[in-house]
């Protein structure tokens, strides 16, 4: 996104433990863009305003603030162009229909409170005639809300995680301005015929010929064994699903193994979580948990 608007440098700013894993994957995308990595002391809590703190030493000049999950086909320059017609201290970049489609609520007729309203705020839009320009702030804050129908989506939910990957296939060739051609990996292999086309492989994964997958993200290194059914599911890197199993409308977390004859509809199965034959579930969570507390990764 960055690179489509014309931006020629930028820092990503990484959890220590993270920074490999992100770099490798840098590393296999067609960028022109010349990126650095900053990396934050993994043990940290820290959010954004700490992290930019943290390398406050690199900022020299005006900055632009991108979350990492961020999915958009927004066009960029419709912010920087906001921040530089009113020489903004701050543009910011809000969706108002998040997720879901947006619905127009019915009724809320303006009953005069509007005016009103506007007329005690620090709103202006320069046009009302009773106020000075900017209300004479020297700092102004601006928000660009593009159209309704502009895609954009923060992957930091799990809600948002299952939608993102369910419109992905769609919006690919528009997010990235590449199609979409190897759905399954080349170096995967792929037995099955019964694999319909809103599938992903990843790479150096196995799926026996037995099986039936529909509509599912399945990561890198997994092993699908024979007479395993997936619909609807998430599968990250490392996962073993053993003969028998059916899954629908699952994640799996990276390094989970569900042994033979496992069916589950609407479960989460935590990382390195190992699953007993023959188990079953609708809407259970099954992870490690330390402390009282359950870790998804």
């Amino acid at each position: 996104m960055l690179e489509k608007v014309g931006f020629q440098e930028t820092i990503i700013v990484v959890l220590d433990e993270d920074k490999s894993n992100i770099l490798n994957a840098l590393e296999k995308c067609p960028l022109k863009i010349k990126y650095e990595l900053l990396v934050i002391p993994s043990e940290e809590d820290w959010g954004t305003a700490n992290s930019l703190k943290n390398i406050s030493h690199r900022v020299t000049t005006d900055l632009v603030i991108v979350s990492g999950d961020l999915i958009t086909n927004v066009n960029l320059n419709e912010v920087l162009n906001l921040y530089r017609k009113h020489d903004a201290a701050l543009a910011t970049l809000f969706f108002n229909n998040g997720p879901e489609e947006w619905i127009e609520l019915p009724g809320l007729p303006n009953h005069g409170y509007e005016s009103k309203i506007r007329k005690m705020s620090a709103y202006n839009d320069h046009t009302l005639g009773n106020k000075a320009v900017y209300c004479n702030d020297l700092l102004r804050c601006y928000a660009h809300i593009p159209d309704k129908t502009t895609f954009g989506i923060r992957v930091n939910t799990l809600s948002s995680f299952c939608l993102s990957n369910k419109k992905i296939m769609t919006k690919w060739e528009e997010l990235t301005g590449l199609p979409l051609t190897d759905r399954i990996h080349a170096n995967s292999e792929v037995k099955t015929k019964q694999i319909d086309e809103m599938c992903i492989v990843g790479e150096k994964t196995l799926i026996s010929e037995r099986t039936s997958i529909k509509s599912s993200f399945i990561g890198a290194n997994c092993t699908i064994e024979n007479k395993v059914r997936l619909t609807n599911c998430i599968l990250m890197n490392n996962v073993t699903v053993k003969e028998g199993c059916v899954l629908q409308d699952c994640i799996v977390y990276t390094g989970a193994t569900l042994n033979t004859g496992c069916s589950f509809q609407y479960c989460l199965i935590g990382p390195h979580h190992l699953v007993p034959a023959s188990s079953s579930g609708v809407h259970q969570l099954y992870a490690e948990t330390t402390d009282n507390v359950i870790t998804l990764g």
